[in-house]
């Protein structure tokens, strides 16, 4: 016999609103995660305070934003975007080995976090001092520049371990290295240079509307720098030409040691109302509010109880032309008459259970034993997946 139930959608009230929340803010995200990165506007560089003390920033496309906290002596000089990770070099002014870390802005809360991958070296632990520079290739190898003996030079590094090789010994002061295609470009000082695997540096021109460019990327064919105590920000030179850009450049901060593009822009940070913590209401196993007595209640019982008539005495007489049977999906809590043939059987699965004619129907009790089971359990409704999570791991060093 099919027993008529009610909805129960009150449980899926709140999950259906997380639910809805979690999807609106995954379409906030994209569409500001669009807005940032379109047209490679978004730029992520780090500038030196007090010599030494780094600080990150970014330019989301209309203004430049600085990030929390200061890294106090961190000495941070290189900067590049590989495979949507970005990468940073710590020169230390050759007082110790290079350290390469990776680098996490968030957006919304303007702090950036470091976590160190290891010290820049070689295989045989040999190490780099004065990484000043960093570039990723379309290869998906990482290269940088090493400003300081006996390993100096352009240097390529794993950017899970950090080990790195000497590639092409160079003698003099480079402070911003990028690759355009085939071709590595240099800048030190106000002077460029090319490089290509297996030849040696080109000049290729001077600046002259710069001094000490400390920092470069590429970006649309054009040499994005950023020039040390210059108000001007981030400017763009053409390549082919060794001429600024007009209108190409936006404002920063006037001692940029390092700066880089990277699409998609680093993650948002979702709010915190956006919680998807179930509340202890939405267990499954809630107690059904069904109470049963002997009067049987409609709310949770069968639509008929076949051959079974209770009389007005509340007893219960069996037809003597068919044999009775109940489904036990509300059965009444009642104190039994023990008898040695009869054995009640409770199925929370609602079982039918066939009584012999000679059994007779035990009389019902006024009072219920709270502690015999209904066996109106509800079923177990799943509970959805409420606990992902856009947290990702920050380590601060």
């Amino acid at each position: 016999m099919k027993v008529q139930r009610k909805p129960r959608t009150h449980k899926f009230v709140l999950p259906s609103i997380l639910l809805l929340a979690i999807l609106l803010l995954g379409i906030l995200w994209t569409a500001t995660a669009g807005a940032l990165a379109q047209d490679g506007t978004f730029i992520i560089w780090v500038f030196d305070e007090n010599l030494r003390d780094s600080r990150f920033g970014y330019y989301d496309g209309a203004t430049a934003n600085s990030t929390d906290p200061l890294f106090v002596q961190h000495d941070i000089e290189g900067l590049a975007c590989l495979d949507n990770v970005v990468y940073g070099s710590a020169g230390l002014d050759r007082t110790a080995v290079s350290k390469l870390y990776t680098v996490r802005i968030d957006v919304a809360t303007k702090r950036t976090t470091l976590t160190k991958i290891g010290d820049i070296q070689t295989a045989d632990n040999k190490p780099f001092y004065e990484v000043v520079a960093l570039s990723e290739r379309a290869d998906g190898s990482l290269w940088g520049y090493a400003d300081e003996s006996p390993l100096r030079g352009i240097i390529r590094i794993d950017p899970a371990t950090a080990v790195a090789e000497l590639i092409q010994p160079v003698d003099f002061k480079i402070e911003g290295i990028e690759w355009l295609g085939n071709t590595l470009w240099l800048v030190g000082n106000n002077n460029f240079y090319t490089w290509q695997p297996g030849g040696s540096l080109t000049f290729a021109f001077t600046l002259t509307a710069a001094k000490e460019i400390e920092a470069m990327d590429v970006v649309d064919g054009l040499l994005w720098i950023g020039i040390h105590n210059d108000d001007r920000g981030v400017i763009a030179v053409d390549p082919a030409t060794g001429q600024i850009v007009q209108d190409r450049g936006f404002p920063g901060y006037d001692d940029i040691e390092a700066l880089t593009f990277c699409n998609p822009v680093p993650e948002i940070t979702p709010t915190p109302t956006a919680s998807v913590t179930p509340t202890p209401t939405e267990a499954a196993t809630a107690t059904p509010t069904a109470t049963v007595t002997s009067t049987q209640t409609p709310t949770e019982t069968p639509t008929e109880m076949p051959t079974i008539t209770p009389s007005a005495t509340a007893t219960t007489v069996p037809s003597a032309t068919a044999t009775p049977t109940a489904t036990l999906t509300a059965t009444p809590t009642e104190t039994q008459t023990p008898t040695p043939t009869e054995t009640l059987v409770v199925l929370p699965t609602r079982t039918v259970i066939t009584l012999t004619p000679s059994v007779t129907p035990p009389l019902p009790t006024a009072t219920p034993t709270p502690k015999v089971p209904t066996g109106e359990e509800p079923e177990e409704e799943p509970t959805p997946p409420f606990n992902q999570q856009t947290f990702l791991p920050v380590v601060m060093q």
